[in-house]
């Protein structure tokens, strides 16, 4: 597993960071102490376990005081595949809490999606082959806990090491060998039992099968030798059977052909059927020639009228319209010329009456209007005087308030003196209270030979200013209300005046007088005026309407009378000839009555032709029928017969050739018949001729008649198909059962070898013998990475029954316990069976592409710090990440790249720089 990128979101004291891991191979984790630099190590292990070496639990994760929700993101490689695995924690977390996804190259899409924290796990276990434990021994070695592996009893560090180097794996392969060991027995098993099953296949079987079977054959054959007879005696009675066949059927011919008398019924039938035809023909010509004739007289009338019946009925209405209209006419315009007089004139005087309601109109409203003015002039004149008299007392206002106005000014004019005099004596109170005896007096620049200070009075400053300044002011308010009164009473004065004189023009408008009289006479004059004009006026209104309406119906009777006569002058053109002289009704209706005796005459004639038509159909329908009928049975009888004879059908003949055809049918069919009674004969006699021979060679057999052949020889084939198919069975059966002999064998073979592979790897063979292997492997490359760190102070035993057990060679290579060693030891001899892993991974193509050393070198003197950190450096460059956690100043800057943490002041951690080294 080599890690790629990391992605940190509210983990521990992370708000967010991100560390890519493909630039480094070794590289250094530096910060202070608390910085975060564990925390780093912690995500990658939370991130492939959901677990990290202190054992929180995922809510303890979320950034402190964080209400949301924490995401780690880690992408790794493993050989060519790519992965990247998510996981979310916080009570707000979204689903999945556990993402994995195979990705189509670094960085590449994602090809394929597995979520579920149980699915996730799962997958994980099966690809990275480590456990947690595993992990945290080989690949992380954890802060304080970096001795696991080391302190580990020598079953957990068996554990450990069958996960990571895949011998836990042999057990499986032992359960599948001991399941396929069960599969091969069971499969054993039923090979037995399919072959107990099949029949007897023993050699006295088989031969008795094969007696049978020849037996069979034999009868067979003897019962196939007679199928030729039984053939000849088959086709005997086919060829007697169509020979009596063809005789019966000519003498049916010979009975079902019309005989002479028939013969001659049918010739004397037709002839009468003819003359028929021609009799109802004739007459059919003779009333079409009628027909033809009457139809001529018609067309001729009808160019005499121009046109057909419907055209003259049409000229005779227009003829009778025109001579209504022409005695209608005169008498209706002289009507309407009379009443367009009279509502002329009853117009002129209706308008004369109306012009002088209108002038009456017009003085009454004017008097109305002339009556309001005069009201509203009297009374702004009695308000204008009213307001003209209230003038002086305002004017007596203003005058008292000026006079309030000086005295306030005097009064505050001597406050403000009274103050001036206050304010001093304060200000030298407020001197001497500073001054002592014999102090320089600041005014006259003497000595001071006695001091009686007097405290300030400053209260009474204050209150004799705010005297003078409301006293100053309440006179001035007054005097401003009194100037204002002042202004607006003089204002309402001015509009009075106005309105004085613009009433006292109206009222001379009027005429002289007092206003009494006045309202008196306009109020006599409206009355008179408004009896005037009320009931003559709307007499004079209705009078209008009606004659507006009387004016429209005249109108109307107009429009009327002018489409009258335009209808004259219309029907005049359309009559042509017929409306200029004489009575145009008279000779439309003589027209008309000509026409319609022509008419009659052609349909009288018509009707003659249907008639005739009508008797020649039926005679020729008649003779069809007879045809159809009669004469069809003939014809029918006749092509039967033909067909019967082996001829073909004869062609539709006149009656005198069908009877000429019936003559010789008849002659033909005798001498037919007389032919196949000779040949049913010869058949009949050859065909008992074979069958005694039949009877002669068939009572060997069974065989007595024709009829005994078919069912024997089935039988006797059912018995020969019967037999072989007995003798083959037996024969497939013997070839199944050494077939399933053979396969019971080999699986037997096949689950001996199984079970000798599930016996090597029981735990105490085979994986007992490669996990002492990979022990004396670790021990001889750990002990060789130990010696050269300790600087040969110590080594792994490699034997005896701890192979890991540390020997001290200071103390003539004692064997000593892991917990008996300093801090620093146990760092050194951790660190080189972390390495001595990796070594032995690398060399069997293992997966330990990374190694973490989270603070252990913090224990360790400056000899074997030097040490440790060679080998550290010894093991960059294989494409192996290195990554160590220091807060020792100089490991970075030895190791050549390093991720630098820091803590800001509120305790959150960041990635405050990230150098590429090798």
């Amino acid at each position: 597993m080599r890690p790629l990128q990391l992605e940190l979101v509210r983990f521990r004291s992370y708000d967010r960071a991100s560390v890519d891991w493909r630039q480094h191979d070794l590289v250094v984790i530096c910060g202070d102490t608390g910085a975060g630099k564990t925390s780093l190590l912690d995500a990658i292990s939370f991130a492939l376990y959901g677990r990290t070496s202190q054992q929180a639990s995922s809510g303890d994760l979320l950034t402190l005081g964080d209400t949301k929700f924490g995401e780690v993101r880690f992408e790794f490689s493993l050989g060519d595949e790519f992965w990247r695995v998510t996981r979310r924690y916080g009570k707000d977390a979204p689903a999945p809490s556990a993402l994995l996804e195979s990705l189509d190259g670094d960085a590449g899409p994602v090809v394929e999606t597995i979520g579920g924290e149980d699915a996730v796990a799962a997958a994980l276990t099966t690809r990275l082959r480590m456990s947690f434990a595993a992990f945290t021994s080989a690949v992380l070695l954890a802060q304080g806990r970096f001795d696991q592996f080391l302190a580990a009893k020598p079953k957990d560090r068996d554990d450990i090491l069958r996960e990571l180097f895949d011998v836990a794996s042999l057990d499986g392969a032992r359960q599948s060998a001991l399941a396929r060991q069960k599969a091969c027995e069971g499969e054993a098993a039923v090979y037995r039992a399919e072959a107990s099953r099949l029949a007897d296949t023993s050699n006295g079987v088989r031969n008795a099968a094969a007696r049978a079977a020849r037996a069979a054959a034999a009868d067979n054959a003897a019962v196939r030798a007679l199928a030729s007879v039984v053939s000849q005696i088959a086709r005997l009675d086919e060829s007697a059977s169509r020979e009596a066949d063809r005789a019966v059927r000519a003498r049916r011919v010979f009975d079902q052909l019309p005989d002479e008398a028939a013969q001659a019924s049918l010739t004397a039938r037709e002839a009468q059927l003819d003359a028929a035809v021609v009799d109802a023909e004739a007459e059919l010509a003779t009333a079409r020639a009628a027909h033809q004739k009457a139809r001529d007289t018609r067309d001729a009338t009808l160019r005499d009228t121009g046109g057909d019946a419907a055209t003259v009925a049409t000229a005779l209405a227009s003829a009778r319209r025109l001579a209504e209209l022409d005695a209608d006419l005169p008498a209706r315009s002289a009507r309407l010329d009379a009443e367009t007089a009279r509502i002329a004139t009853e117009r002129e005087s209706l308008e004369t009456t109306l012009a002088r309601l209108a002038e009456s109109q017009k003085e009454l409203d004017h008097l109305r209007r002339a009556e309001s003015a005069a009201q509203a002039a009297i009374a702004a004149t009695a308000a204008a005087e009213a307001a003209v008299a209230a003038r002086a007392p305002a004017d007596a206002r203003v005058a008292v308030a000026e006079h309030e106005l000086q005295a306030a000014a005097a009064h505050a004019h001597a406050t403000r003196r009274q103050f001036d005099d206050v304010r001093k004596a304060d200000l030298a109170a407020s001197v001497r209270a500073a001054m002592s005896e014999g102090d320089t007096c600041p005014v006259c620049g003497g000595t001071l030979a006695t001091h009686a200070p007097h405290p300030p009075n400053v209260a009474v400053a204050e209150v004799a200013e705010r005297v003078a300044r409301a006293d100053e002011a309440a006179a001035g308010n007054r005097l401003m209300s009194a100037r204002a009164a002042a202004l607006q009473r003089a204002e309402a004065q001015a509009e009075a005046e106005r309105v004085v004189e613009v009433s006292r023009s109206v009222l001379a408008e009027f005429g002289k007088g007092d206003s009494a009289t006045l309202r008196a006479g306009w109020s006599a004059r409206i009355t008179a005026l408004e009896s005037e004009i009320g009931e003559p006026g709307r007499a004079a209104t209705a009078a209008r309407e009606q004659l507006a309406n009387a004016a429209g119906l005249l109108a109307g009777e107009r429009q009327r009378l002018t489409a009258d006569q335009a209808d004259v002058d219309q029907i005049r053109s359309a009559l042509g000839p017929l409306a200029k002289g004489g009575d145009p009704v008279a000779t439309l209706v003589a027209l008309a009555a000509r026409l319609e005796c022509d008419e009659r005459a052609e349909r009288a004639a018509g009707d003659a032709v249907h008639t005739a038509a009508t008797r020649a159909g039926a005679a020729d329908r008649e003779r069809e029928a007879f045809r159809a009928s009669e004469v069809s049975q003939v014809r029918s009888s006749v092509a039967r017969a033909a067909a019967m004879m082996g001829d073909d059908p004869p062609a539709a003949p006149s009656v005198g050739e069908l009877v000429e055809q019936v003559v010789a049918l008849r002659r033909r069919a005798e001498a037919v018949a007389s032919d196949a009674e000779r040949q049913t004969q010869v058949a009949r006699t050859a065909q008992a001729e074979a069958t005694q021979r039949l009877r002669d060679q068939g009572a060997v057999v069974g065989i007595n008649a024709v009829s005994d052949h078919p069912e024997i020889a089935r039988r006797r084939g059912d018995a020969v198909r019967v037999a072989r198919q007995r003798l083959a069975e037996i024969a497939a059966a013997a070839a199944q059962r050494q077939r399933l002999a053979l396969e019971e064998h080999a699986a037997r073979i096949r689950g001996e070898r199984y079970a000798h592979v599930a016996n090597d790897l029981k735990a105490n063979m085979f994986p007992r013998f490669l996990l002492g292997r990979y022990r004396e492997r670790l021990a001889v490359g750990a002990s060789a990475r130990l010696a050269e760190l300790s600087a040969g102070a110590y080594r792994f035993s490699g034997s005896g029954a701890d192979p890991l057990s540390v020997i001290d060679m200071r103390r003539g290579e004692r064997t000593r316990s892991a917990a008996t060693l300093s801090g620093g030891e146990r760092f050194l001899a951790s660190l080189s069976l972390a390495l001595g892993l990796s070594d032995i991974a690398a060399e069997s193509g293992g997966r330990l592409d990374c190694l973490f050393l989270d603070e252990g070198f913090s224990t360790l003197d400056s000899d074997a710090l030097e040490q440790a950190l060679t080998g550290v450096e010894r093991l960059s460059g294989d494409g192996r990440l290195i990554a160590v956690i220091t807060h020792l100043p100089g490991v970075a800057e030895r190791l050549g790249a390093m991720i630098r943490v820091e803590k800001d002041a509120e305790g959150r951690s960041r990635i405050a720089s990230s150098s590429a080294g090798g």
